[in-house]
């Protein structure tokens, strides 16, 4: 495979993995009591993405590809000890930003049928991410506002 591909699909598996949904799985945001059920929410939504860096780790190790994965990075540090309220903004504009990174990807990896394949079941999964997010930050205005 050409290259190119390959770091697209690299890049792409960085923007996953140490994205801020990630880090939000690592650092778990503080919330209240009665927004305890969010939790299993965020923490699926981030085993999804770990699957779909796999997925794509696989690709690149079959095409005997030296994979990079990345740093978080530093900024998110500032972000350890927020609500989730507050952190459901930043995850719903990170996944917005994700999702345009994958377009821009599908583009890059037009000429590459497996990359394609694997970018066109990523890409539909990280708009149901921020759907998900969208409800649960919209559940929180409801709730805030009773």
């Amino acid at each position: 495979m050409p290259e190119q591909q390959n770091t697209c699909l690299n890049e792409v598996l960085i923007r996953i993995l140490r994205g801020l949904l990630q880090y939000a799985g690592e650092c778990w945001p503080w919330s209240s009591d009665e927004h305890a059920e969010e939790y299993p929410t965020i923490a699926r939504l981030v085993a999804e993405q770990q699957e779909q860096v796999h997925e794509i780790s696989d690709l690149l190790t079959e095409r005997g590809v030296f994979i990079e994965f990345g740093t978080y990075p530093t900024e998110y540090t500032d972000l350890h000890y927020v609500s989730l309220d507050y952190l459901l903004d930043e995850l719903i504009q990170e996944q917005r930003e994700l999702i345009s990174d994958l377009e821009q990807a599908l583009k890059d990896c037009a000429s590459d049928s497996e990359a394609q394949a694997l970018l066109n079941v990523i890409a539909p999964q990280a708009k149901q991410h921020l759907d998900t997010l969208s409800e649960l930050a919209a559940a929180r205005t409801a709730d805030s506002s009773t």
